[in-house]
């Protein structure tokens, strides 16, 4: 790769389609599952080595950074491929508002409106939800007092943060090359600022839902969406990373499980760097990895109902298995657990989508981005037709 190639301005890039990687739902998917996972207590003090591991690797949270590097993947391919669009501000802005706000806000509303029919309470700090400032005003959130779960919305507040930004940040490169080392000094800025908080402030929470803790995440997703573009070392090795990070995750698991020290942050951001590398052998059609992903079911719940099964499984999980069945922490009840909140939040998840969030989306074709070409990987699953894939839309 020459020097001029490298500095080419990133309006002379050419005018690349984008097709639509469907293991990319697929991640999406696997992703969910983690989160929920999590948050239904897989054990992770379990006699049997494995399952301790799997239970470890869960608690850490690793659905958290692959969400975050698959959001930073699909945002900064759009904002690439619209770097010369008209409205482009605007459009993107308002698409993602609308795949995001009506939900959100529905929940949000629910949540508010169920509590005082409930409790006659009214809720004091409705603001800190509506501006998406729950990851930085953590105690306003954490005594919201809502009848509704909303402790997981904290995610929602960094990507909308990060989407606020991120544009401006990214279209003030001049070249390819300028937001590879925004990308890495951001990345690296993360795990400082983290370090930080965690080991002099003793704020783990804050270093842990902070935009600027989490943005390099999204980095790690913007360095894979410019491979796109231009190839490096990056796409070359990533795969070839994944083996060596598995084994060292799994060492410092063992031995580093406790929140609030600089091992376990350690472990996160290997945990991260392992999530790239999932996205990137999800990227290259002939592999193993997009292979797996791309299988029907993953992609159709990935790419349409991950979002709903995001936001309604608490729900499930703490009003439903826990107030209605009384599932407890026993091993069994565990199981259960997992299978009701999966079963439960599907359900309202597709009915979300279909009678309340398509309507929303149906609204973008106001706000057009340039057109993107879905395209399946050579390998799907046997017996299911290529054609049978057309159907999904991007989110």
């Amino acid at each position: 790769m020459g020097l001029v190639e490298a500095v080419k301005p990133i309006a002379e890039l050419p005018d690349k389609p984008r097709p639509y990687i469907l293991a990319l739902d697929g991640v999406r998917f696997l992703a969910i599952v983690v989160v929920i996972l999590k948050h239904t207590g897989l054990n992770a003090t379990s006699s049997f080595l494995p399952l301790r591991l799997l239970g470890s690797m869960v608690k850490i949270g690793g659905g958290v950074p692959l969400f975050f590097i698959i959001s930073g993947y699909l945002i900064s391919g759009i904002l690439l491929d619209t770097r010369s669009s008209e409205n482009r501000y605007r459009n993107f802005m308002a698409r993602r508002s609308l795949r995001i706000f009506p939900l959100y806000f529905a929940y949000l509303f629910l949540a508010v409106a169920l509590t005082w029919l409930t409790t006659s309470t009214p809720l004091h700090s409705i603001w800190v939800f509506v501006f998406y400032l729950q990851n930085i005003f953590l105690v306003r959130a954490d005594n919201f007092g809502a009848v509704l779960p909303v402790f997981h919305l904290w995610t929602l507040g960094v990507q909308e943060q990060f989407y606020f930004a991120w544009p401006f940040l990214l279209w003030s490169c001049s070249s390819l090359r300028r937001v590879r080392s925004l990308c890495w000094g951001i990345v690296l800025g993360s795990i400082l600022i983290r370090i930080f908080l965690t080991i002099h402030l003793g704020e783990f929470a804050l270093a842990e839902r902070l935009m600027p803790c989490r943005a390099g995440e999204m980095c790690l997703g913007t360095l894979l969406a410019v491979e796109r573009y231009e190839e490096t070392w990056i796409s070359a090795s990533a795969q070839n990373f994944m083996a060596p990070l598995s084994v060292l995750l799994i060492v410092l698991v063992i031995r580093h499980t406790e929140r609030g020290n600089v091992g376990m942050l350690f472990v996160e951001e290997v945990l991260a760097l392992l999530a790239a590398c999932l996205l990137a052998g999800a990227l290259v059609p002939a592999s193993r990895t997009s292979r797996f992903l791309s299988h029907r079911v993953f992609i159709t719940i990935g790419g349409k109902y991950s979002y709903g099964l995001f936001m309604f499984h608490p729900v499930v999980l703490l009003l439903f298995c826990g107030k209605v069945l009384h599932l407890g922490n026993t091993s069994m009840a565990g199981v259960e657990r997992v299978a009701v909140t999966l079963a439960g939040s599907l359900v309202l998840a597709v009915l979300s989508y279909h009678f309340f969030e398509k309507p929303f989306l149906s609204l973008k074709r106001y706000f057009p981005a340039r057109q993107k070409q879905r395209t399946s990987a050579p390998y799907v699953s046997p017996g299911v037709p290529a054609s049978a894939y057309q159907h999904l839309q991007a989110s």
